[in-house]
């Protein structure tokens, strides 16, 4: 039988893919090699996108078979694997800087005292108490703030920073 070097060129493609796709494994000591390398890279999001061995890593901590292995292995849920995602699509202009998105955080409990409730008493038109009247405190600048403006304002931070092309 005839082999046409089509069918020869294919059968060896597909067999160099396999073994490319069952060559990784599931190797947990890799995963944690690879969240280190990004882990020891300091000064944000856009200085781990820049590092190279970093910016090696997003891409495999994003691939599906390492977070089969994440999980499999026992090393955690794929949730703690969602934050190496988020980055990896900051670096390639996918979506904001996850340093500087928000997260939602479970409401804490407050310490203030409780309202307390009001009953009408024997008398039903009191007297009305005079208002206590308070001064502003002073800024740092020593003037006085105004009711209707706030006294501080938060700079809101910039995501538009030139990313390396993979």
């Amino acid at each position: 039988m005839k082999t046409s070097p089509i069918a020869l060129i294919a059968l060896v493609a597909a067999a160099a893919f396999v073994q490319d796709a069952t060559a990784f494994g599931c190797k947990p000591d890799d995963i944690k090699k690879w969240i280190k390398s990004c882990d020891v890279v300091s000064g944000g999001s856009q200085k781990k996108c820049d590092d190279k061995e970093c910016h090696k890593a997003l891409h495999r901590l994003v691939e599906e078979e390492t977070i089969q292995c994440y999980v499999s292995s026992g090393l955690g849920p794929a949730s703690d694997l969602a934050k190496w995602k988020a980055l990896d699509d900051f670096c390639h202009g996918d979506g904001p800087d996850p340093v500087l998105t928000p997260t939602l955080a479970p409401p804490q409990p407050t310490t203030s005292a409780p309202v307390p409730t009001v009953t009408p008493g024997p008398n039903p038109n009191p007297t009305p108490s005079t208002p206590s009247t308070t001064a502003p405190t002073p800024t740092a600048t020593g003037t006085k703030p105004s009711p209707t403006s706030p006294n501080t304002t938060t700079p809101v931070p910039s995501t538009t920073s030139p990313r390396p092309q993979c």
